[in-house]
């Protein structure tokens, strides 16, 4: 299996897992955006993770922004939009893929 394989097949994982979680609860409370927020920092491990995901998602909009300019990548919405929808590991897998 060739690299750009294993990248493309984390970063259909790194989409679906994500949404698999996310999706029902959508479903259950519908865009209640104040919700979300207070199970996104409801306590202090969950408030850990969720600021640790929040730099990383600004670092890699850096590293992204970074590396096209000296890659001249195309396409680079794709991996900034995966960044901010919070899909990591596809972000990850497809940047490596394009």
């Amino acid at each position: 299996m060739s690299k750009k394989s294993v990248y493309f097949v984390l970063a259909i994982l790194g989409l679906v897992l994500p949404y698999s979680m996310f999706i029902p609860w959508l479903l259950e409370h519908r865009l209640n955006v104040q919700l979300f927020f207070q199970e996104f920092f409801a306590n202090g491990v969950a408030s850990t993770t969720a600021l640790d995901f929040i730099m990383v998602s600004v670092g890699v909009i850096f590293f992204i922004i970074f590396e096209n300019k000296k890659l001249g990548m195309k396409k680079i919405y794709i991996p900034i939009f995966s960044n901010i929808s919070c899909c990591w590991v596809w972000l990850g897998s497809i940047f490596m893929y394009a």
